[in-house]
């Protein structure tokens, strides 16, 4: 079991890791602790807010009411709204909260607090995410196309083979469209992939389509695009 100091020093450590905002008032509505989270989203330091009453920090704030009414945990979540000067970013938005109140041993009130999600967080966290992942396999290709020659996994050694690779590779430094023919099975698509590595363009993708899937009415508008409307009028 923790002891008082060790949870507090644990709750500290939540709050400044956490991308919700967090505050807590005294049975009276003022302001006792905030992360620094929910400060940043206000726009204002720590030492502004501690001592003040929730009201003249947050104008439209329903904390009072929270109070009033003695809410524990229960069904309280509320879509927060905030007027342009209650916020950094000066435009009337909004948070979910959920507030409750929390009591002494005897079931006396203690004060409330509130937890607060900032869509605008989530939406930056989970960007800053999936471009991180998109980094990592860019990353993850670039070194794959460094390590070894396009035409290292190409196997044969057969002299029609040596030459075709020796074509492939004068075409990897050129720029200008490329035709592969041949039977299925023969190992097209894998000279393709070894031109692209070779190429001026090696550190972009390369994208494979089947055409044969694709109907040859719609073959044009499938890899050049087309108009809204071309199809309907």
């Amino acid at each position: 079991m923790m002891n008082e100091h060790e949870y507090y020093c644990f709750l500290k450590e939540f709050w400044k890791v956490t991308n919700d905002g967090f505050i807590i008032v005294d049975p009276n509505g003022v302001i006792v602790d905030i992360n620094e989270t929910y400060c940043e989203f206000l726009g204002k330091t720590r030492e502004q807010v501690l001592g003040k009453p929730i009201g003249e920090v947050i104008s439209t704030t329903s904390m009072y009411d929270v109070l009033s009414s003695a809410r524990d945990g229960d069904d309280n979540v509320y879509l927060q709204p905030y007027g342009e000067n209650d916020n950094a970013s000066n435009v009337e938005t909004h948070a979910v909260a959920n507030r409750f109140c929390f009591f002494n041993e005897q079931g006396e009130l203690l004060g409330a607090a509130a937890q607060m999600s900032f869509k605008e967080r989530a939406a930056a966290m989970a960007y800053s995410i999936a471009t991180e992942e998109l980094n990592y396999y860019k990353r993850a290709y670039e070194e794959s196309s460094e390590e070894d020659s396009g035409f290292c996994k190409i196997l044969g050694n057969s002299e029609a083979m040596q030459k075709l690779k020796e074509k492939a590779m004068r075409v990897a430094r050129k720029d200008f469209p490329v035709l592969i023919t041949g039977e299925t099975g023969t190992g097209k698509e894998l000279f393709a992939q070894a031109i692209h590595r070779e190429s001026s363009r090696r550190k972009k993708p390369i994208i494979s389509i089947n055409c044969a899937s694709i109907p040859s009415e719609l073959l044009e508008s499938e890899l050049f695009g087309y108009d809204e409307g071309a199809f309907t009028g």
